[in-house]
């Protein structure tokens, strides 16, 4: 034969102590959220990705555009003259 294992739980709700733990812990978050700063961090990103979307390098392509055109036509002038040298081919 089995034996039947009989137990009672008791259980009690203290909602004090029950409230007092969500402080405590909405306390610690805040603590968190302040120690990391995530609304500067926020801003930060934002500002960051506003100088991004505003920067401008098609003065500095047009410069390398520029320079690459006066060796293209550096070359065009030297290398007839490099042909004529002796030993030039």
């Amino acid at each position: 034969m089995s034996s039947v294992d009989n137990r009672i739980v008791s259980m009690q709700f203290d909602n004090a102590q029950f409230e007092k733990g969500i402080r405590e812990t909405n306390r610690s978050l805040g603590e968190l959220k302040e120690g990391l700063n995530l609304d500067r961090a926020q801003r930060n990103i934002r500002d960051l990705s506003d100088v991004a979307s505003r920067f401008d390098i098609s003065n500095m392509a047009n410069g390398v555009d520029h320079i690459s055109k006066a060796f293209s036509a550096l070359g065009a002038i030297g290398s007839p003259l490099f042909k004529a040298l002796p030993g030039g081919h």
